[in-house]
């Protein structure tokens, strides 16, 4: 398997739906932090019926602009 080809498996990609647990992992936060926030409206929640995700890129905008206000 080539270089890029690993790259893409492992590397999120910037448009992609996540769900929680996913989320939780990547911002090293724990599921209920994650859940906390995007009820806050703090990062922005994709919800399809019952279910819950988030676009990863959107999520990391929010975060940085919240950052900079604060």
């Amino acid at each position: 398997m080539s270089q890029t080809a690993k790259q893409a498996i492992t590397e999120p990609q910037p448009s992609e739906l996540i769900t929680t647990p996913t989320l939780a992992k990547r911002l090293k936060l724990c599921e209920r932090q994650v859940e906390y926030l995007g009820n806050a409206g703090k990062i922005p929640v994709i919800r399809i019926g019952r279910s819950v995700r988030y676009c990863w890129e959107h999520v990391l905008e929010a975060l940085e602009k919240n950052q900079t206000n604060n």
